[in-house]
């Protein structure tokens, strides 16, 4: 059976293990391994990855454990270095950083640091696991170890980091998101009631009941809506939290009724049209009560942009009327917005479809 040791070491501690010849070889750490991806001067991460991870430490986040072992194979394997097990590349981010190969988040490097703040990021005290591996334990335990920590993990998803963004209730967007999807969501926004209880009965009575999934992508398409009704920008109208996490309100910062009613007289333009024209030929069936993105695109993004007219408007459901009794323009219609194969819904698909409206309904 392993033996396992947990402590904490500080990161020059760690930096000398990797560095330095003043350990003996059984005392030092190397990273490059048959196991391990990449070699002892390069991992897998970006220059941002990087960065983000010497940020974390600045701010003394918690960052996870760094896992090494050893393999007593023999009479003299006391003498060999300790391998990482998990952390590779954030050892290599520590190692680089204190090395001046890059600079971190605010353009400075290790070197530009005033010796107040070089010291304290030294004596950053980071977890550490040792793990020595016995004789009569399997041949391949270091390997199975190795996949069961990289594989066993979970990447969150879009929504769950909009949960963990929210998870206060002080971000009024994700809060009014949380508001119009209800079910297991409990929301402190208080704004226009009447308004927003109508939209969403207006909402379920087109789409269906909204319903979260277990990993909160509900939320994350939601968000998708009122920020780029919010913004009056389509390039908003995304479910990625890197995208849009900077579009996001400070926390307890309280939204003006001119904010909550354009995005509730958009999203209501938007539900007028659609009950003229759903068909799930057209945009396919609702996931959870939630449309797919890229199929209501077109008409969307019109909206949001401010730049659907009474006289588009009018072109629009009069075109998917008849794009629900024409095969061939519907055939047409699909290849634009699925040209390229990359499911992309690009604004140049759009102004095409947008065209094939114009051509398809004469004034």
């Amino acid at each position: 059976m392993v033996r396992i040791h947990t402590d904490t070491r500080t990161i020059h501690d760690l930096f000398l293990k990797n560095t330095s010849d003043t350990f003996s070889q059984g005392d030092s750490i190397t990273i490059e391994s048959d196991f391990q991806r990449g070699d002892e001067e390069t991992g897998v991460w970006s220059l941002k990855q990087q960065q983000k991870y010497i940020d974390s430490q600045q701010r003394f986040y918690p960052s996870g454990i760094l896992t090494f072992v050893k393999d007593r194979i023999g009479a003299t394997s006391y003498n060999e270095p300790w391998l990482i097990l998990d952390g590779a590349n954030r050892f290599r981010a520590l190692r680089d950083y204190l090395l001046d190969k890059y600079a971190d988040e605010n353009e400075t490097r290790f070197s530009d640091l005033t010796p107040e703040a070089q010291a304290n990021f030294k004596t950053i005290q980071i977890p550490c696991q040792w793990i020595t591996i016995q004789r009569d334990d399997s041949p391949g335990i270091i390997a199975d170890m190795f996949c069961r920590l990289n594989t066993s993990a979970k990447p969150l998803s879009q929504g769950e980091l909009f949960k963990a963004h929210g998870h206060r209730g002080d971000i009024w967007e994700l809060e009014l998101a949380k508001k119009i999807i209800g079910d297991t969501w409990s929301s402190n926004f208080n704004l226009l009631d009447q308004e927003i209880n109508a939209l969403c009965g207006k909402w379920r009575e087109v789409f269906g009941c909204v319903n979260e999934t277990k990993r909160c992508d509900s939320v994350a398409m939601m968000v998708g809506y009122l920020l780029s009704a919010k913004e009056g920008n389509f390039e908003c109208f995304d479910k990625r939290y890197n995208r849009l996490k900077d579009k996001l309100s400070e926390p307890n910062q309280v939204p003006s009724l001119d904010d909550v009613d354009k995005i509730c007289t958009k999203i209501n333009i938007f539900l007028d049209i659609m009950k003229e024209i759903y068909h799930v030929d057209i945009f396919g069936k609702p996931t959870k009560g939630i449309p797919s993105q890229s199929k209501i695109a077109p008409v969307w993004k019109k909206i949001c942009d401010n730049t659907m007219d009474d006289v588009f408007k009018s072109k629009m459901i009069r075109f998917y009327n008849r794009l629900n009794n024409n095969i061939n323009l519907l055939i047409k219609y699909k290849g634009i917005l699925t040209d390229g194969g990359n499911g992309e819904t690009t604004t140049g698909k759009l102004e095409r479809v947008f065209e094939l409206i114009e051509e398809t309904i004469s004034n």
